[in-house]
């Protein structure tokens, strides 16, 4: 057995702790991400140019869409703070809130990036009949401690809306359908969403619902788009978000 000097003993100790306390922790987080993608740096993505936009670009285009809206005030961690006022592209997303109610939620504040984003997803959910988009929330405020001017991500910063059911419009006074995410979409975590696998004994309110998801992130829409799929804390939603300098995707 080798003995070694009092200095160098508590010094091999040291070191050792350190490696540990350094090396633990980063394996630790790899284990736990998330199974993001990476996008090729050549593949133009909308939701990749849309998330970079200055908010006097982004309430440019707004206008030259033609999307009606109005500014919202007081909205920390928001970069363009916006409430809608009518459909986009033919779609009404908007909560469960009493009329009087919506132009005071917090949950129905956008930021104007995501609404471009929302705009690209109205003409796919359209072209399957959807009408109208019952969201849950939009914007959730930081705390009062939030430091001004800072901009927030995901839905601190308005970047993010979960949904919780599309309206299916129907002929004549047919009652609108409903396709609850909670109960129609089927989910299994760690499932794919898309695939000819998933189409296996879907009913169609499940298939429509899948369909939507797909064709957004196919065309590059969002940066995440989280289901039931994901885990049982979206078992009855569907969170999609946008989310400036990322170079990544997550669908699940």
């Amino acid at each position: 057995m080798v003995h070694l000097p009092r200095m160098k003993r508590a010094w091999f100790a040291f070191a050792a702790f350190a490696i540990v306390y350094t090396i633990a922790p980063g394996a630790d987080a790899r284990r736990r991400k998330p199974r993001v993608r990476y996008q090729d740096v050549h593949m133009i993505r909308p939701a990749a140019v849309y998330a970079d936009m200055s908010k006097k670009a982004c309430l440019a285009e707004l206008s030259k869409r033609k999307i009606a809206h109005k500014e919202a005030a007081k909205s920390p961690g928001v970069l363009a703070p916006v409430r809608l006022t009518s459909n986009i592209g033919g779609v009404t997303f908007r909560s469960d809130a009493p009329e009087r109610e919506r132009n005071v939620s917090s949950a129905e504040v956008f930021d104007c990036r995501l609404v471009l984003a929302l705009h690209d997803w109205s003409k796919i959910l359209a072209s399957h009949g959807i009408d109208e988009v019952r969201t849950i929330t939009a914007w959730r405020p930081p705390p009062r401690s939030w430091p001004r001017g800072k901009q927030a991500d995901r839905h601190p910063g308005a970047l993010a809306v979960d949904i919780r059911a599309f309206g299916k419009k129907t002929a004549g006074k047919t009652p609108k359908v409903w396709l609850s995410v909670e109960k129609d979409f089927r989910g299994k975590i760690g499932a794919p969403v898309c695939g000819k696998s998933t189409q296996q004994g879907a009913t169609d309110a499940a298939k429509t619902l899948r369909a939507v998801l797909c064709e957004a992130s196919k065309k590059g829409l969002f940066t995440s788009i989280l289901t039931p799929n994901y885990d049982r804390a979206h078992r009855d939603h569907v969170h999609v978000e946008i989310r400036p300098h990322t170079e990544w995707t997550l669908f699940l």
